[in-house]
């Protein structure tokens, strides 16, 4: 049997997430191959079609895109002006941003004239004022201001950013600041605050969603929020989110902890606690480096689908957006405390090339493979750049786990206890995090 065992290993062509599918017969196991070499057409069912995905091809349809953390100072500034060209954190961006309805980010670092151009580790952060001209032609048209930075050049620079942002028709939200917009027929409603300093009530904070609420059709509330470095939000972020969502907002968008946090679906609405750094000089650590993009698709009946597009920064300037499984279809799926973006692999090639060759996938996203019949399907880390963790699932129900299966593992695969007839893949450590466990049931 082990003889025979690692002859499959060995002939199979496909990539991540190869099976071997096991088959009952007189007793005995036969290990049948699903590679690029060895597809069985028959095997599969490829109609599984996700509920809760929004149809793309309604001209209704409001998208909106939300990036984290921008500090546009220290390092930043003193390279790009070494370059003398101010565009190159966005030229990756761009495309994102212009292609939606509102395009918005957190901006750290007020625009002041004379802004001295430091390659130091100030923590009283300015940029120039040019840099408003490259928000607009990066295809940003709201700026969230509400941080604890806003203030780092005192009035002066806080008048002189509304004033250099406004000149550019960049919508800046200001700490308390309401807006409201109105597009394609809906009215929407942006509030901002920095809630590092504490500086309202819950009771306060609850009056004026429920004011604005009234005045709007769909209401976003961005908050910097939050303990910096940490990867799950504390208890504070969750008190003022639900009490947010409890209060009358629609969607809740964070930033502060420069680490991407979770995502959580409370009654209905979506909670991004920390969207982590868009552009940032934090190139320390590997967490610093990465942030998400957020796409949402709001329909009429303010039903939202969201997409993630996770970011890397290179060499303190570079923005990679890292694009991948474009023509998979996608859910939004609750995961024990946290909602995931999961790509359906649901046909032979899908299934074949799983995950490998990938260079990165966010905390909040996670691939599910969708097969016809229970059975017992058999995974390697072939061509992987990350660990996994594996959640088998039977009949929408939570069957078997695997956690923290390294790239050392490969050519070694793993399988399920019981049979299963799907399986999530997600980042090592998400299982622990979201608290998932055998016996929890999916609303798949």
């Amino acid at each position: 049997m082990k003889e025979k065992f690692l002859i499959i290993i060995f002939i199979v062509l496909g990539v991540l997430s190869v099976f071997q599918v096991s088959a009952i017969n007189n007793s005995q196991t036969n290990f049948k191959v699903l590679g690029q070499a060895a597809f069985d057409e028959n095997l599969f069912k490829e109609d599984f079609n996700p509920q809760n995905s929004l149809n793309f091809t309604d001209d209704s349809l409001i998208t909106l895109v939300f990036g984290g953390d921008v500090m546009l100072s220290r390092k930043i500034n003193y390279l790009l002006k070494q370059a003398d060209n101010y565009f190159i954190p966005f030229i990756n961006l761009e495309k994102f941003f212009k292609s939606s309805d509102i395009s918005m980010i957190n901006l750290e670092s007020p625009l002041v004239e004379n802004c001295p151009v430091l390659n130091n580790s100030t923590m009283t952060f300015c940029a120039e004022e040019k840099f408003a001209e490259v928000l607009k032609q990066a295809g940003i048209n709201y700026v969230s201001f509400a941080n604890n930075h806003y203030l780092d050049y005192g009035n002066k620079g806080y008048d002189s950013t509304n004033k250099y942002l406004q000149n550019q028709n960049i919508e800046i939200i200001n700490n308390g600041q309401e807006k409201i917009t109105t597009i394609k027929d809906k009215k929407i409603g942006l509030l901002s605050y920095n809630l590092t300093w504490n500086n309202i009530t819950n009771e306060e904070l609850a009056s004026k969603i429920e004011n604005l609420k009234n005045k709007v059709d769909f209401l976003i509330i961005n908050y910097h929020w939050g303990e910096e470095y940490q990867d799950e939000p504390n208890n504070y972020q969750k008190e003022i989110a639900h009490l947010s969502i409890n209060s009358g907002a629609d969607l809740i968008i964070g930033h502060h902890p420069h680490h991407v946090q979770p995502i959580e679906k409370y009654n209905g609405k979506y909670i991004f606690y920390s969207l982590g750094n868009l552009v940032f000089d934090q190139n320390w650590s590997y967490k610093t480096r990465i942030g998400e993009l957020v796409k949402i698709t709001l329909n009429n009946d303010n039903q939202v689908f969201y997409e993630i597009y996770p970011t890397r920064i290179d060499d303190f300037i570079n923005v990679k957006v890292v694009e991948k499984f474009m023509d998979y279809q996608k859910i939004n799926l609750n995961l024990g405390k946290y909602n995931y973006l999961l790509v359906i692999a649901d046909n032979n090639e899908k299934r074949a090339n799983g995950l490998s060759n990938i260079e990165l996938m966010s905390v909040n996203e996670g691939m599910m493979f969708v097969f016809d019949k229970p059975d017992f399907y058999y995974f390697w880390m072939k061509d992987m750049n990350f660990p996994l963790d594996f959640i088998f699932i039977r009949d929408n129900e939570v069957v078997d786990l695997l956690e923290n299966i390294t790239l050392e593992t490969y050519p070694q695969s793993f399988t399920s206890k019981v049979q299963a007839d799907k399986v999530i893949e997600l980042n090592t450590g998400e299982i622990k995090k979201s608290g998932i466990k055998i016996g929890d049931k999916l609303d798949i």
